[in-house]
């Protein structure tokens, strides 16, 4: 990954992060939802920013809805599986199994986060 991809994952991510303490139930599984598809490909979820993730996504299932806590919880599971897999197989997952840690693109993450703000305004 180049500087330019790592620096907009870095933006996403904090946005992202923002948008799960957000008091809005829809904003909180968006932010989740994009954290999860950038997991995938933005390595530094996994690995330095860890443990700031995880206590952000304990404090965002806090008062949260089922959806909301189902999204949360599904991030939080993904990020640390990731620290479990070896790194050769972080970006393929197995086919046989229902892993929701699936690659794409910066643009679609954006989208899934974006989407729900965007259809509340």
């Amino acid at each position: 990954m180049d500087t330019a991809a790592s620096s907009a994952h870095k933006d996403m991510y904090k946005i992202a992060r923002v948008g799960l303490a957000d008091r809005v139930m829809a904003v909180r599984t968006a932010a989740s939802k994009c954290l999860i598809k950038m997991s995938a490909s933005a390595s530094f979820l996994h690995k330095t920013e860890l443990e700031s993730l995880t206590s952000t996504c304990l404090r965002a299932l806090d008062g949260a809805d089922y959806d909301a806590r189902v999204a949360v919880s599904d991030l939080l599971g993904c990020i640390i599986a990731a620290t479990q897999l070896p790194p050769s197989n972080r970006t393929r997952p197995s086919t046989g199994t229902k892993n929701k840690c699936t690659v794409c693109s910066s643009s679609s993450a954006m989208v899934l986060f974006v989407y729900p703000l965007v259809k509340s305004s």
